[in-house]
């Protein structure tokens, strides 16, 4: 935790905060309960970092055995993007064919 040297004036902290340290117009300082929480917060974060990596594992190796048909898929969606942008700039380009007929 950090405050200011001129909050504390002329105080102690108490002697609950352990590691005080001045640091330009600031004191840093610990206490042992705020250092537990840290440990356990880190050791909690590490765990969720390993779950959360087998998950994701499972996951790209159940989407590995598809991946052939979402290739398919994609190219599907690109040439109905490519019909798409055609037609609209025909439409748009007044773009006409002429017909030869014979009399």
């Amino acid at each position: 935790m950090l405050t200011k040297k001129s909050d504390l004036e002329k105080r102690q902290l108490p002697s609950v905060f352990t590691n005080v340290s001045p640091h330009g117009v600031n004191l840093q300082y610990d206490s042992l309960e705020l250092c537990k929480k840290n440990a356990k917060l880190r050791h909690s974060l590490n765990e969720i970092y390993v779950l959360s990596f087998d998950t994701v594992m499972k996951l790209i190796d159940d989407v590995r055995v598809h991946i052939g048909s979402l290739y398919k898929v994609c190219e599907g969606v690109a040439m109905l993007d490519m019909v798409l942008s055609t037609c609209c700039w025909l439409k748009l380009a007044y773009v006409f064919r002429v017909l030869y007929k014979s009399r």
